[in-house]
C-alpha cells in the first residue's frame, strides 16, 4: 500500500512498474534497509543525469567496436508525428542488437536532396562509412536519389528500401480501387467504429475491414436480436442501413 499511495498521490502511470530497472531498485533499497535517503532533485537533474550519460556513451562505444569487426546496417526511419513534423530516426542493426543514434526534425530538410544528403553522411562519417554495409530507407524519390549520391561517395555501402515502406505504398495503390473504395464506404457510413486504430497510413483500412470479417457473426446476431429488432435504433434510416450492410452477403462482411 505504501508504493500504490505514491503511485496514487503522485499521478504515476501505473506502467512505470513494468521496466526492467524497477525492480533492481527495490533490490537495492532493501540491501541497504531503513533509512535509505532518495537522491535530490538536483541530483537526479544535474549529476546522476550526467553519471546516466556516460554510462551509455560507453555502451555505444563498447558496440562501435563490434561494428568495424562484423559490419552494421544503418536504418533510417523517417515518420510524421501528431504535429505533423517530418521525423527522421536513426539506427544502427548489428548481429547483438539494434542501438538508437540520433533523431531530428526534418521538416525543412526532408525535400533538399542536398540537405538529406549532408545528414546521411554525417551519420555514415560518425559510424565510419567502412562499418556500413547496409543502408536501409524510405522508398521516397528524394530519399532514393540521396541514397544514389552517397553510394558514389562510399560505394560500399548496399542498399534496399524498407519493407514496411513498401507494403505501405502497395496498399496506397490497392485502396484506390474502385470497388475497395466503395467497400470501405458502405463500412464505415453510419456506423460505430469496431476497431479504432492509431494512424497507419493505408493499412488501417485494411485492418479494419479485417476486423468487420472477424465479428461478422456477432453482428449479424445483432441485427435479428429481438432486443435490437425493438429498439428505436432499427427503425432510425442508419439503423435499417446499417442492418442491410450486415446481413448483404455480397458486402464486405464476407471479405476475407
Amino acid at each position: 500500500m505504501t508504493v500504490a499511495r505514491l503511485f496514487y498521490d503522485s499521478c504515476i502511470p501505473i506502467n512505470v512498474i513494468n521496466p526492467i530497472y524497477f525492480q533492481p531498485m527495490l533490490d537495492a533499497i532493501t540491501v541497504i534497509g531503513p533509512g535509505y535517503k532518495l537522491p535530490t532533485y538536483h541530483s537526479l537533474r544535474v549529476n546522476l543525469l550526467s553519471d546516466a550519460k556516460k554510462e551509455v556513451q560507453l555502451l555505444v562505444d563498447g558496440y562501435k567496436k563490434t561494428w568495424k569487426d562484423v559490419g552494421c546496417t544503418l536504418m533510417v526511419d523517417g515518420w510524421t508525428d501528431n504535429s505533423h513534423r517530418m521525423l527522421i530516426n536513426f539506427l544502427m542493426y548489428f548481429p547483438k542488437r539494434v542501438c538508437f543514434v540520433k533523431s531530428m526534425d526534418a521538416s525543412d530538410v526532408v525535400k533538399d536532396i542536398g540537405t538529406l544528403l549532408s545528414l546521411f553522411e554525417e551519420i555514415a562519417l560518425w559510424v565510419r562509412p567502412n562499418n556500413i554495409v547496409h543502408l536501409v530507407i524510405d522508398n521516397g524519390a528524394n530519399y532514393k536519389v540521396a541514397r544514389r549520391m552517397l553510394y558514389e561517395k562510399y560505394s560500399s555501402i548496399t542498399w534496399s528500401p524498407c519493407a514496411a515502406h513498401c507494403i505501405d505504398l502497395i496498399l496506397k495503390n490497392t485502396a484506390e480501387m474502385n470497388h475497395i473504395v466503395n467497400l470501405s464506404r458502405r463500412s464505415s457510413e453510419g456506423w460505430t467504429e469496431i476497431l479504432r486504430l492509431d494512424v497507419t497510413r493505408f493499412a488501417a483500412t485494411f485492418i479494419a475491414l479485417s476486423s468487420l470479417h472477424r465479428h461478422k457473426h456477432d453482428l449479424q446476431s445483432i441485427v435479428i436480436d429481438r432486443a435490437f429488432v425493438e429498439s428505436q435504433y432499427a427503425k432510425s434510416n442508419k439503423g435499417k442501413a446499417f442492418i442491410s450492410i450486415v446481413l448483404d452477403n455480397r458486402s464486405g462482411m464476407t471479405l476475407v
